[in-house]
């Protein structure tokens, strides 16, 4: 898997990229996130409409992603997961747990500040 980060406007965009199914994948996401811990952001949007296959350690490993964001009082959301993911997070239970919006419109309004 591929994983691409920029950030705009104090919010870190993730993308996911290839397949998110082996070990190696869930410790590049966790190197990424124990090096930018100094940087932390009130919100991340991982971007998931790149994404073609996640297996149950790719949910898990997303699953801690979101706990241990939410420790640290910061929002994670889920953006376009398609295909058999959308339909693996579903199965999984994820949209009754973790934010996750389809469209730009719904990343804009889940974006803006919460009262």
């Amino acid at each position: 898997m591929e994983l691409v980060a920029r950030e705009k406007d104090g919010v870190l965009y993730l993308s996911f990229i290839g397949q998110f199914w082996e070990r190696e994948d869930v410790r590049e996401v966790q190197s990424f996130f124990s090096t930018n811990t100094g940087e932390t952001k009130r919100v991340v949007v991982v971007n998931l409409e790149r994404l073609t296959f996640i297996g149950s350690i790719g949910l898990g490993a997303i699953m801690n992603l979101y706990s241990q964001l939410k420790e640290e009082e910061c929002r994670l959301i889920l953006f376009r997961p398609n295909g058999s993911v959308k339909e693996s997070m579903e199965l999984a239970g994820f949209p009754t747990i973790v934010p996750v919006v389809y469209d730009s419109e719904e990343l804009e309004r889940s974006l803006a500040p919460q009262a």
